[in-house]
Formats: C-alpha cells, structure tokens, sequence
C-alpha cells in the first residue's frame, strides 16, 4: 500500500472549526493569540462540511476564540452541520448568549454544548477573563439549556486565579446535575513569551483536585499497560482555523495545510508536515521511556505549545504525572 492509499483511508472523525480566533474575554491562562484575521464565509463553510464529509467526518465542534462573536454564522454553519447529520458540539463561554440564542440553539438539534466556566463569583470571573462578567448569568443560562433538554458540559479549567471557587463550582454542579470537566494543564501560548504558564496550579492544589475526583482516577488508571499509541492529531482529527489554516489539532499548530488548497486535497494529499506526524510513533518520543509515563497525558501538541518543539516534554504533564503517580500509590 502506498502513502496515497493509506492517507485515503485515515479517517477525519472529528473536525474543530474555529469560527473566529476573537473573543471578548481575555483569559489569563489561554493559549491563543486572538491575531488571526476571520477570512472563511459561510460559501466556504458549506464547502469544508462537504468535503469533511466525503471524507468520513461525522463530528464537527464549532468554537472559537468565542464563537457567538460571528453569531449569525455561527448558527448558520450548526444548521448545514445538523442537515448533513453531522454530531455537532459548540464551545462557548456563553456570555454573549442570550435567551433567544440558547432557543435557537435547541431548535437547530445541537448535539451537545461545552460551557467554558471560570469560576464562581464576578470578582473570579475578572481575575481569569479580565472583563466584567456576571457569573450568575452565566449559571442561569446553563440552567435554561438544561431545562431545555440540550447535553451541557461545562469544562472548567483551573488556575492560581480561580481554584479558590472549586467547591462552590462542585456543589453547584451536584445540585444542578450537571457534568463538569476539570483541566489543570496550561497549554503555552502561541507566541515565544509563555507568561500563561505562570497561573498553573502547584502541587497542593493538584492534589486538591485529585482527592476530590479520587474513586474516578484510580478507576481510570487502575488497568493501565505499557501499550501506548499516538494521539488522533492528523489522523482522525483536524483543527480549520478562522483563516483557513490547517492544524492536526487545536493545541499542535503546526501548519498542515490550508482550507484554501482544498481539504480533501490537503488529507489525502498530505503535506510534508502531515505526512510526517502521520509517520510518527509513540517510541519516537522521550516521554515513552519515562518511569511515569503510564500516569502521563501524553501530547504533543502540549509539549509543542510549551516547547514549541514536540519532542521535548512538557514542565506541566512531568509535574502532573508525578504528582498522580505519588497519589495513586499511596492509595
């Protein structure tokens, strides 16, 4: 088999369009640099479905930057992604979403919607996102798409800024029956100067959060083994920037290729880079001979933001795993 019919039968399942790199929050720990230029319309939208679905795409999640920055496309590309029965999530922090909006959401038959949640109270939302929120808004309007029936998941990553709201976030979450994801790893930002880092979590916050979600992580990590594979990134997974640019994913970006050349040209035609990550195995990393790397969330798109250099790993998942490590055996 050659590369050409190999590349032909990797399959895109999921697909991250970024609508807008823009958003109205200025997070302290976010990795984006909110320059890129929003250049896709929804003529070229309706061609990206298209083509991803020819592919054997069946996942598409919509998110930005905010994505209710670009509204109007925003429910136009959720339409034409439900018409093609696409499973489709959005990413939003839900702040410029009003009443109407979480309807029209409902109507369309969106699939599942992931609430980026900074904290708490308005004085949390401020540290994080540097603007003023009203953070029980933010709870009412979870609420109304629960009510409603819509799948919400609200994925709260942790900071020095906004650990200190963790149990009211988890007693609110119980009481309203609503899941929510906790993520402690900064991935860089995508510029040389990496000053997000500085708001990761130390050891005893970590652990924090280990205790309180303790039966679920040695649940997971009870049948780990030493096989290991590589991500999906490039595989079965693609990130289409606003300006059209190829990524593996959304945290390797590495140019792949553009929506611009074609995406169905750029999967089954990769280029250099493509073909390269495509090639690439666990083995051939660092992080594979490490002594912690069955408690590791192995990434090299985390390392790439950190190092910008895939093979070199992370400060932040070497501190995480040895920390889970610790924790575990202890146990």
């Amino acid at each position: 088999m050659n590369y050409e019919q190999y590349a032909s039968l990797v399959m895109p399942e999921t697909a991250i369009l970024e609508l807008t790199e823009y958003c109205n929050f200025n997070c302290v720990h976010c990795y984006e640099t909110h320059q890129r230029e929003s250049l896709l319309d929804i003529d070229d939208y309706i061609t990206v479905l298209h083509d991803l679905k020819r592919l054997g795409c069946f996942k598409i999640i919509l998110t930005g930057g905010e994505p209710f920055i670009r509204k109007e496309l925003l429910f136009d590309v959720a339409k034409i992604a439900k018409k093609e029965n696409f499973h489709l999530t959005i990413i939003t922090n839900l702040s410029l979403c009003d009443s109407a909006d979480v309807q029209r959401i409902y109507d369309i038959g969106v699939d599942q919607v992931c609430v980026s949640l900074y904290g708490f109270t308005d004085e949390t939302y401020a540290a994080m996102c540097q603007v003023a929120v009203s953070a029980e808004l933010i709870r009412e309007r979870i609420v109304h798409m629960k009510r409603l029936g819509l799948n919400v998941k609200l994925l709260c990553t942790l900071t020095s800024e906004n650990i200190c709201d963790l149990s009211s976030i988890e007693k609110w979450c119980a009481t309203q029956d609503i899941q929510v994801s906790y993520n402690y790893i900064i991935y860089g930002r995508e510029n040389d100067t990496k000053e997000n880092l500085t708001y990761a979590l130390n050891k005893n916050f970590i652990l924090q959060i280990l205790n309180l979600r303790k039966n679920e992580f040695i649940k997971n990590y009870s049948n780990k083994n030493e096989k290991r594979g590589m991500c999906s990134a490039g595989r079965k997974k693609i990130c289409i920037a606003a300006d059209g640019t190829l990524f593996p994913c959304a945290t390797w970006r590495i140019k792949v290729g553009s929506v611009f050349d074609g995406i169905e040209k750029s999967w089954v035609t990769p280029s250099r880079e493509l073909m390269w990550i495509r090639q690439l195995n666990y083995y051939d990393f660092e992080c594979s001979s490490c002594s912690n790397s069955l408690y590791c969330t192995f990434c090299p798109g985390v390392n790439y933001s950190e190092n910008t250099n895939p093979f070199i790993p992370a400060k932040s998942l070497c501190k995480s795993a040895k920390i889970l490590k610790e924790f575990l055996l202890e146990r």
